[in-house]
């Protein structure tokens, strides 16, 4: 019985380590979406096929699957009405080496440029949670202290116009501390469109690996981010701004932290492979020159050499038989 305990013991302890690094203390997988590889133009347009390797995230004003499993929550003027016409949204994530990029394409029946990033939740603004990976180790953690960055921008230039406006709100559950810092290296660009607008936003890794420890060592193939967005709307189109309407898109209430703020825990965002290079194609072989034909020669006519044994056998034969011919006679003489 020791023995089996003991091997039972064991097994578990090797579960246990087995299990990948998704032990996070505020990650739920039910809410899970694919960062893309690939690095596309920030200049508030969606050209060409440049977000096409995304998979979309949607977020409806009706028919949202993660408000049917409980994970989003819709807010303020949506609690009691909600018009499909008035809103619906779409954003897509990629990555690379250098940045983690973000899209947003909304339909928005009024589309409120006022107010700035420092307040994305009073004017038409977006918040992009994201936590760098914390395995929960003492050794080798990267995220011992829980940082976060809550990615503020709004479709409008901080001045009125359109643009956008990008900030970091960054913190850590440790010490519940956070504030708003601008993005160094940061990068956004909007547009509006008939029927809304679309926000490209690029958030450099350097300022998402501030606070963590020298285990970061930057973005890789399959690395999994803490993920959620909060979703402002605001319908004023006289230069005012205010609170009206708010989505949090994976609230799960059972993965706050204790100290925890708007974000409502976290879902998962991984960064997928890299796409396999295309084979190369073979080279084209260039086809050996076919030497030209030699022209089969003309055997040279054969020169019939004078026959001159011929004429000297001739000449042997006849004075032959004119010898012959002089002995008959002169037999017939006798």
């Amino acid at each position: 019985m020791k023995k089996l305990l003991c091997m039972l013991s064991a097994i578990l302890l090797m579960a246990t380590f087995a299990l990948p690094a998704l032990a996070y203390d505020y990650w739920n997988e039910e809410v899970s979406v694919t960062a893309a590889y690939g690095t596309p133009t920030i200049d508030g347009t969606v050209t060409g096929s440049e977000w096409d390797a995304a998979p979309a995230i949607n977020v409806p004003l009706n028919g949202d699957p993660l408000e049917e499993k409980g994970y989003a929550l819709y807010q303020g003027a949506w609690e009691t009405e909600r018009n499909d016409s008035d809103f619906s949204d779409m954003f897509k994530v990629m990555w690379d080496e250098n940045y983690l990029y973000i899209l947003e394409a909304r339909k928005d029946d009024v589309v409120n440029l006022n107010g700035n990033s420092s307040e994305p939740y009073i004017t038409d603004g977006t918040l992009v949670f994201l936590m760098p990976a914390d395995d929960g180790s003492s050794a080798n953690s990267v995220n011992p202290d829980g940082v976060h960055h809550h990615i503020f921008y709004t479709v409008g230039n901080g001045d009125g116009a359109v643009g956008g406006h990008l900030a970091d709100r960054y913190g850590d559950i440790a010490s519940g501390s956070q504030f708003v810092v601008d993005i160094e290296g940061g990068k956004i660009a909007s547009s509006t469109t008939a029927t809304g607008f679309i926000v490209e936003v690029a958030v450099p890794w350097t300022a998402l690996k501030e606070g963590l420890t020298d285990a970061f060592t930057g973005p890789t193939e399959n690395m999994k981010l803490g993920f959620s967005l909060v979703i402002h709307d605001s319908d004023a189109n006289d230069g005012t701004v205010g609170f009206t309407k708010q989505i949090c898109w994976g609230y799960i209430t059972e993965n706050l932290p204790a100290n925890g703020y708007d974000y409502g825990g976290w879902g998962v965002l991984t960064l997928a492979a890299k796409p396999a290079p295309e084979p190369e194609a073979p080279a084209e072989e260039t086809p050996a020159e076919t030497p030209a034909e030699t022209p089969a020669e003309t055997p040279a006519e054969e020169t019939t050499a004078p026959a001159t044994a011929d004429f000297a056998a001739v000449a042997i034969l006849v004075a032959c038989t004119a010898a012959a011919g002089a002995y008959i006679v002169s037999r017939k003489k006798r």
